[in-house]
């Protein structure tokens, strides 16, 4: 089989088809989904703002299947997992990472490509996605606001007051400790990952274990998805706002943080 650096254009026009093809129907699954749960205008919405996706497109050649799958494990490809609890505003921030990945994607094999018409091609797939992404994130943003309660707080007030670091680093450890709270409450129904969690935010923020429970925090699954929610909300809208650097890499680092955070609460046993 030939190298990856001698990919050509036809063969990576077949892996972006393939890719949004895949992609395309992974976001049909979450649309159903949404209407399973008897919200059909945020399907009605998903599917309006992904609808571009893999359409028109003829199939990607099947013969190509093993070159594809042996790029993209020669480059960690690895597709985001699928929110579950699904709401559109998790959907939108599925999509949006998985836009995000394909940029970085097509950025890492472009700069293996030997050829300059392929490593063209790269470039224009890598800005698309880039782009894609940058679509997606505002509609995020969107369907945050729609989602919030309407009692809950304010987080895009509370964001615009953060403009340095020291600002962000005193709202995050308020943050945290909310989070940690309610993990911990989790934690006592013997959720192992939940506690590790805890412990985890605990140690960053200079805490005990004995001190992991704060007043007040409601135990169970949802509650800590939520507020895990919402931290990652708040430092997303940071990250946009801001117009320090400083400030903007480490909010997108708390908020990459906050999703792993979910990734590993959701894998964990109910």
């Amino acid at each position: 089989m030939a190298p990856l650096e001698s990919t050509t254009r036809d063969e990576l026009l077949d892996l972006a088809r393939a890719l949004a093809q895949d992609t395309a129907r992974r976001y049909a699954a979450l649309a159903a989904r949404l209407e399973a749960l008897g919200q059909p205008e945020d399907a009605a919405t998903l599917r309006r703002e992904t609808e571009h996706q893999g359409q028109d497109e003829p199939p990607a050649a099947a013969q190509d299947a093993a070159r594809r799958d042996r790029v993209l494990a020669e480059l960690g490809w690895r597709l985001p997992e699928m929110p579950s609890p699904v709401t559109l505003y998790r959907a939108l921030a599925w999509a949006t990472e998985t836009a995000e990945a394909r940029f970085k994607l097509f950025g890492a094999l472009g700069g293996r490509l030997r050829a300059g018409g392929a490593r063209a091609l790269c470039d224009e797939l890598a800005q698309a996605a880039l782009s894609e992404a940058a679509r997606l994130r505002r509609a995020r943003r969107r369907a945050y606001r729609a989602e919030r309660d309407a009692g809950g707080p304010d987080l895009a007030a509370a964001a615009r007051e953060v403009r340095s670091s020291d600002e962000l680093r005193l709202a995050a450890r308020e943050i945290e400790t909310c989070v940690a709270g309610h993990l911990a409450a989790m934690a006592d129904t013997r959720a192992e990952r939940a506690l590790g969690l805890t412990e985890e935010i605990l140690r960053s923020l200079g805490g005990k274990a004995e001190e992991r429970t704060a007043p007040g925090a409601r135990s169970g699954r949802p509650f800590a998805v939520h507020a895990l929610d919402q931290a990652f909300a708040f430092y997303d809208l940071v990250q946009a706002r801001a117009t320090d650097e400083a400030v903007m890499v480490e909010a997108q680092r708390l908020a990459d943080r906050t999703v792993e955070r979910l990734r590993q609460l959701e894998a964990s046993p109910s």
